[in-house]
């Protein structure tokens, strides 16, 4: 493609523009930005309480809730630590981002169709629901361990 340009008299060849990105990878991309949240640290820390204080007692549906929850924000952070520069990534926390991925990708959800009481009691599966708290208290302490990293390194800022 040619190009005059004002003023002068002679013909400039611009090369034809190219999208940086196909139509699918870019569908792909668009639909990343509408799943995206803001990190809210006062929520972040409403679940981490929630996963903390959990008990066998606990209604299973919202331990899954806020399993999920968390598991979107140490999804999120995990993407910070990914895409920060090395230079810029302090190595405690590359260090805690190489250990939280693990978490995301064990088996889920946290708790299913019984209660954890009633997996505490139920033919010894006691270690069933042990193991379901556990998953859920690892991915808390992944999500606050790199909350508490980022936020000091800068890397994150609450968005509230």
């Amino acid at each position: 493609m040619s190009l005059i340009t004002p003023g002068q008299q002679h013909v400039v060849d611009v090369p034809r523009w190219t999208p940086p990105l196909e139509a699918a990878e870019l569908r792909r991309f668009l639909d990343g930005l509408d799943e995206w949240a803001p990190l809210v640290l006062d929520d972040i820390f409403d679940d981490l309480n929630a996963a903390q204080t959990a008990h066998a007692g606990t209604d299973p549906a919202e331990l899954e809730r806020t399993a999920e929850r968390l598991r979107k924000t140490l999804a999120n952070l995990v993407n910070i630590g990914h895409t920060t520069p090395p230079e810029q990534l302090p190595p405690v926390i590359a260090r805690t981002v190489e250990y939280a991925v693990p978490l995301l990708s064990e088996p889920g959800p946290i708790a299913r169709e019984r209660t954890l009481m009633q997996r505490l009691t139920h033919r010894g599966r006691r270690r069933d629901a042990v193991g379901e708290l556990s998953r859920l208290r690892a991915l808390a302490w992944g999500t606050e361990e790199l909350v508490e990293q980022m936020s000091m390194a800068g890397l994150i800022k609450d968005e509230s």
